[in-house]
């Protein structure tokens, strides 16, 4: 499996390109935009059977208008996919 380093950078890179003739393309960004506006970044992908999370708050550049996601920590786990829909139903009803 790819380092979390490498896929974390890649699924940035797809949410937030940097050819602006790119559309972003937010399919596995999972953070909600009150983080992101903070620089917490979490992205998720699934395999079927579980999926990985991998989040990082990263130092914005205000100079080069960007972030530096040079030397960061990235925090990364995986949830079997029939807990996150264990969740999902918990949540549910909570919220009905």
């Amino acid at each position: 499996m790819e380092d979390k380093y490498n896929t974390f950078i890649e699924m940035y890179r797809i949410t937030y390109p940097d050819d602006i003739e790119i559309d972003n393309d937010y399919q596995y960004l999972v953070s909600p935009y009150q983080l992101t506006d903070l620089g917490c970044f979490t992205f998720a992908v699934s395999d079927g059977e579980q999926t990985r999370l991998l989040a990082s708050q990263l130092d914005y550049i205000v100079s080069e208008s960007t972030y530096n996601y040079n030397e960061i920590d990235i925090a990364e786990t995986f949830i079997e996919n029939v807990e996150l829909q264990k969740m999902a139903l918990a949540l549910d009803h909570i919220l009905i």
